[in-house]
């Protein structure tokens, strides 16, 4: 058993999102994105395949924007939020997190 992964395109300025920061609901997936207010703003998205620990944004996001990564659920649209850090995704780090997650272990 081998597993492979093919490079079909390159995407240079792609948007990679945590995807602890996505969520679904009736009408597809979205995040909560903090405004100028500091308040959380739904943001509905079109997301691409998923490497690891990230998610590829299509559309929705742009570059720099601060998205919410814990606490989703007790959110609502104008809810007062408070940053307590600023992640930055690795897309080479969420890939090799994805392969190595996914590699079989000798016993």
């Amino acid at each position: 058993f081998t597993r492979v992964r093919l490079r079909l395109e390159v995407r240079p300025q792609a948007l990679l999102l945590p995807t602890a920061a996505v969520q679904v609901g009736p009408t597809g997936p979205f995040a909560y994105v903090v405004d100028a207010g500091a308040h959380a703003r739904l943001r509905p998205l079109r997301l691409g395949p998923s490497f690891g620990t990230a998610t590829l944004v299509e559309a929705g996001l742009t570059q720099g924007e601060q998205v919410v990564l814990e606490g989703q659920a007790q959110l609502r649209p104008g809810s007062a939020v408070k940053a307590v850090g600023n992640a930055v995704v690795d897309p080479l780090a969420a890939i090799d997190a994805d392969d190595d997650a996914s590699e079989a272990k000798p016993r």
